[in-house]
């Protein structure tokens, strides 16, 4: 009996050098066609990956640590590829790529910015933990919560049954905004930039908005099983990609993890004893991946629940790792934890059946990836500071022996007989 198993080759298909110093993120933009990081040489650079070529660097950016750490404030590229917005400490610059024009500059001194990203039209610039939207051409502000907002953190006035009525009746998101002045709005964005969940602690309404048009989607009222004004706001909460669903966890019910359907506010599912964990959505929403804390330096494994039943679909046994799945959901890829910036292995995942197709040694000294959309392509941190990116390249299959005790005795005793029932056969003749 053999075994047979699908083993993808990868190899090292392009180099990018530039950076003299650490590498602090790596993000595929541009439909995979370009790549952007940001080094602690305090540049952000932006390349060309079928040529290798350096298409703009941006001098004087410096990467923010502790509490602002970089995850949360990385460099993003416009969808027309003509601007590239960077973070400094108290100010978001709006840099033409071409290097034509001056940087338009956002002032975000006194408000809590902990990330930005452009929506699909390119239009807006969209910033986080407390929702701004601004013009991308001019910087100017064109919409503003009123309150601090997300992920359990709000302040701001109480709302009053006046207030909520208000909001209720609303059909824009700047009338909401006017409606509840001064009080605290807790409000998720939606990864692409195109929605915006918007709720009241205490009270058990939620909406749900387009943030281009300013349109309410749907408006979630206490008949629907999505709830959350209710539990004093969530202490998690995760949107997919594209807004449809929504996770998270309560704290009147901390170790419940919930799944909603943002098109109907209907429950998904609720996978209990889920505790000191983290927690995200697949890129498509069709899994939660959980990663569970054992204490402060360890994590793992990672278990994957379908979104729809709630049940486990697998485990990795990866361990104090950082990882990423491709956003056609075909392929994870991890690499541990790197604190000594020795070469660490980088192992790769078939998504759909839980398996190990590759594994690259030594190849990562930082734990920084960043996995194209297809799956087909990872760049990594090399050593000496480049950057290497990686291209898969059709799967080969191996074969190898099951060894057992058993099988082998039954192989030897086959053989045996048939060579006796041979013999017989001859000798008879």
């Amino acid at each position: 009996m053999t075994l047979r198993w699908r083993w993808e080759p990868w190899s090292a298909d392009c180099v990018l050098r530039g950076h003299t110093e650490e590498i602090a993120s790596l993000q595929y933009v541009d439909h995979g066609n370009k790549l952007l990081s940001h080094s602690e040489d305090n540049t952000v650079r932006l390349w060309e990956c079928a040529s290798g070529r350096e298409v703009c660097c941006i001098p004087d950016v410096p990467v923010v640590h502790g509490f602002d750490s970089p995850i949360f404030r990385d460099p993003k590229l416009s969808p027309d590829g003509r601007s590239l917005v960077v973070f400094k400490k108290d100010s978001i610059e709006i840099h033409d790529v071409a290097g034509q024009e001056k940087p338009r500059i956002i002032d975000i001194s006194n408000q809590w910015a902990e990330d930005a990203c452009f929506n699909p039209s390119g239009k807006l610039l969209i910033t986080r933990r407390k929702l701004h939207a601004w013009d991308a051409q001019t910087a100017q502000p064109v919409l503003a919560l009123s309150a601090p907002i997300s992920q359990g953190y709000s302040s701001g006035a109480a709302f009053t049954h006046v207030d909520l009525l208000k909001s209720v009746h609303t059909e824009t998101l700047s009338d909401y905004v006017k409606a509840l002045e001064g009080v605290a709005i807790n409000a998720i964005v939606s990864p692409d930039a195109t929605r915006v969940l918007t709720w009241i602690d205490g009270a058990r309404h939620a909406q749900l908005w387009d943030i281009e048009s300013g349109k309410r989607l749907m408006a979630f009222n206490p008949t629907h099983d999505f709830k959350p004004g209710k539990l004093w706001g969530p202490t998690q909460l995760e949107m997919s990609f594209d807004g449809i669903r929504v996770a998270g966890r309560f704290e009147n019910d901390f170790e419940t993890l919930r799944v909603w359907d943002l098109a109907n506010g209907k429950q998904l599912c609720a996978i209990p004893e889920i505790k000191e964990t983290e927690c995200l959505l697949s890129p498509r929403g069709r899994d939660v991946l959980v990663y569970r804390k054992l204490d402060v330096n360890h994590y793992g494994p990672l278990l994957i629940y379908a979104a729809e039943t709630g049940k486990l679909r697998g485990e990795l046994p990866i361990t104090n790792a950082v990882w990423k799945i491709s956003g056609n959901e075909t392929r994870l890829i991890s690499v541990p934890w790197n604190f000594d910036r020795a070469p660490m292995d980088v192992s790769i995942w078939d998504y759909e059946t839980l398996t190990p197709v590759a594994s690259i040694p030594h190849t990562s000294t930082s734990s920084h990836l960043a996995f194209a959309e297809d799956g087909t392509r990872f760049v990594c941190e090399s050593t000496d500071h480049t950057i290497v990116e990686w291209r898969r390249h059709r799967p080969e299959y191996k074969w190898g022996v099951l060894v057992l005790p058993e099988l082998w005795l039954t192989i030897v005793l086959g053989i045996a007989f048939v060579v006796s029932f041979i013999r017989r056969s001859v000798t008879a003749r």
